[in-house]
């Protein structure tokens, strides 16, 4: 689409183009990408007109709405959780200005994974504070390969008794 695009400098279809390409790196993992992508369609949400033919075009909901909660996605997996947070919300605000139902719980959706992934940060940091107080850097499996997790913990504590008899 990307490509039908920039031949005529056709800015729906570009957009669209930037869209489908930053939706497409989130499901393979390449949140940076999916980031540039993302945000190269901005612009074009700021002309209503585009707007107006994008979401007449993809049926899902309004475009500007959509593009933000699956702008926030990439931001919450880089770690920019108030950035996420901001992108979320403006498309929740966006979606009941609208009073669209389908948009707005799109946006509600989509939410949802940012604070999955905001959570997901919480716990990771709680487990390096609780490693570290046992000024630990690694847990160690049963053949020697380092690991960290729930699942070395019972081994852990097992090898702990059994160390001191």
């Amino acid at each position: 689409m990307l490509r039908i695009g920039e031949a005529p400098n056709d800015a729906l279809l570009i957009s669209l183009g930037h869209h489908l390409l930053g939706y497409n790196y989130i499901g393979l993992g390449e949140f940076t990408l999916a980031r540039a992508e993302l945000e190269r369609t901005l612009p074009a949400m700021s002309d209503p007109a585009l707007r107006s033919a994008a979401t007449a075009l993809t049926e899902c909901g309004d475009e500007l709405v959509v593009m933000l909660s699956h702008l926030a996605v990439p931001l919450a997996q880089l770690g920019y959780l108030d950035q996420a947070r901001a992108r979320r919300d403006a498309a929740i605000v966006e979606a009941r200005k609208l009073r669209h139902a389908f948009t707005l719980a799109f946006a509600l959706g989509f939410s949802l994974h940012i604070e999955e992934a905001a959570s997901e940060a919480v716990m990771l940091r709680a487990e390096e504070r609780w490693l570290s107080r046992r000024n630990t850097a690694f847990l160690f499996g049963r053949r020697g390969e380092p690991y960290i997790g729930a699942g070395a913990l019972p081994w852990w504590a097992a090898r702990q008794r059994a160390s001191r008899k």
